[in-house]
């Protein structure tokens, strides 16, 4: 399947033409690289100035404290609501069939712990609180297996690590959750993955365009 990224270096803009299926890659022309993807040059533009130019999931650009985040179009509403609440986030990623959602938080609020509030928000839903703060990295797989096994059942994941805490939820969980807070499901959005990570193309061979 053809997918089109672009990079910038000193030399100038250099537009790909990638094919996922038989790992190949091709430079193309800027003309091409517009004319046949889904991006705007305006929207990469303002995209490289964000925080996270190499955005995967399709997005909306929203600013906090001077800077331009691009948020997974799925979660705007959800991040935003957060941010109102004076909940510092540290990353999310948007849930899909396949892979579970997530977002992460400071510890810490002005008045109250982080997790605290979450609690309050996510009120009488199905949730439950995993612990793991005193666990190293060497039990990743450990702790994934059993987050997962809870949001199949349909619970909101509340997670306590020793630098931040997640909620983490399926597409289901996260519609429900929507719902208690009165959130509207976005669908506005830009496409993501336009802008190229270097080291993606060590995996890819090159071929004539």
């Amino acid at each position: 399947m053809a997918h089109y990224e672009y990079k910038m270096n000193e030399k100038g803009d250099t537009f790909y033409r990638l094919d996922w299926i038989h790992k190949t890659y091709s430079i193309v022309s800027e003309e091409e690289f517009y004319k046949k993807s889904n991006y705007k040059k305006s929207d990469l533009q303002k995209l490289l100035k964000s925080v996270y130019p190499t955005q995967g999931n399709d997005y909306l650009l929203l600013k906090k404290d001077g800077k331009t985040y691009p948020v997974d179009y799925k979660l705007v509403p959800l991040v935003k609501y957060l941010w109102s609440h004076g909940v510092e986030t540290m990353g999310w990623n948007q849930p899909d069939q396949d892979n579970f959602g997530f977002i992460s938080a400071q510890h810490y609020m002005k008045d109250q712990s982080s997790l605290a509030f979450l609690q309050e928000i996510v009120g009488s839903l199905p949730t439950k609180v995993l612990n793991f703060f005193n666990e190293d990295a060497t039990s990743l797989e450990k702790q994934l297996k059993e987050q997962k096994k809870l949001l199949n059942k349909g619970y909101l994941v509340l997670i306590i690590y020793s630098n931040f805490v997640s909620i983490s939820f399926n597409e289901s969980s996260m519609k429900k959750l929507y719902k208690k807070l009165h959130l509207k499901l976005n669908e506005e959005r830009c496409p993501g993955a336009g802008i190229l990570w270097s080291a993606a193309l060590k995996e890819f061979k090159k071929v004539k365009a």
